[in-house]
């Protein structure tokens, strides 16, 4: 069994605003969890999906760690750790493990990958699910993608400003 030490803040993190396919997908609600809260989905998660797909998955090279990480990331990517990366639900990781573990083990460090890496995107989040159903039925309405019709929004709003 691979056992987690991953710091609480980062769990939270995860917890409230971690991929829904893998965190859950009332993102609405996680993301208003309490610390405690937070740490206990993150916990739940682990036991239930990710510690298995942390056992089974392939080791990387540390070069290769430091390739698939961006910013202060590749900063945990060093010799004396182990390694891996896998996929849940089409959801890319790299997990730092202890130096030589094997199925048995210590994962200290989690990171989901590539979910927001193009610096052109804009992410939106509405206050429920709901919310943002209703979003997409209006732009349905008007026979638009929601997110065709977010981008027209967002750029008419910015073309009322001179540069």
């Amino acid at each position: 069994m691979i056992q987690e030490n991953i710091n609480p803040n980062w769990k939270r993190v995860l917890a409230r605003g971690g991929d829904a396919r893998v965190f859950g997908e009332r993102s609405d609600i996680r993301r208003h969890l309490d610390d405690e809260q937070a740490v206990a989905h993150f916990d739940k998660v682990w036991a239930e999906k990710l510690e298995e797909e942390v056992r089974r998955a392939p080791v990387i090279s540390v070069a290769e760690a430091k390739e698939l990480l961006e910013g202060k990331q590749r900063d945990f990517a060093i010799e004396g750790h182990q390694f891996r990366q896998f996929l849940l639900h089409s959801v890319p990781f790299v997990v730092r493990l202890n130096n030589g573990a094997t199925d048995v083990g210590t994962c200290d460090q989690l990171w989901p990958l590539g979910a927001h890496r193009d610096n052109t995107r804009l992410c939106m989040y509405f206050n429920t699910i709901e919310e943002k159903q209703r979003f997409d039925q209006i732009a349905g309405r008007l026979n638009f993608d929601p997110r065709v019709l977010a981008l027209k929004l967002a750029m008419d709003f910015m073309a009322k400003f001179p540069k």
